[in-house]
């Protein structure tokens, strides 16, 4: 389980949908979380507008390849907020 706040409850993914990422959005949900999912990185700044985020994993091959791009505007706009970049491309194991 991540260690975020206690009042921490969701978690953006910005992927295509490939990959890995049903397996991590199975897992994170059985521990509680609250999982959004945006495909491209900008409607993930349109989400993150309207709606709280408390954690972002940014697939560092998504489709839109703005991948760089959108971890330094996320960090700009929302320095606080913790963005993890990930691979869903790979091989997952839960532990």
């Amino acid at each position: 389980m991540l260690n975020l706040d206690k009042n921490a409850r969701t978690v953006l993914i910005i992927n295509d949908g490939s990959g890995t990422q049903d397996e991590v959005i199975s897992r994170l949900s059985e521990d509680g979380y609250e999982i959004k999912v945006t495909p491209t990185c900008a409607e993930a700044m349109e989400l993150m507008e309207k709606e709280k985020v408390d954690l972002v994993l940014l697939d560092v091959s998504i489709v839109d390849k703005e991948g760089v791009d959108a971890w330094e505007k996320i960090r700009e706009v929302y320095p606080e907020l913790p963005v993890v970049t990930v691979s869903f491309s790979g091989a997952y194991r839960a532990f």
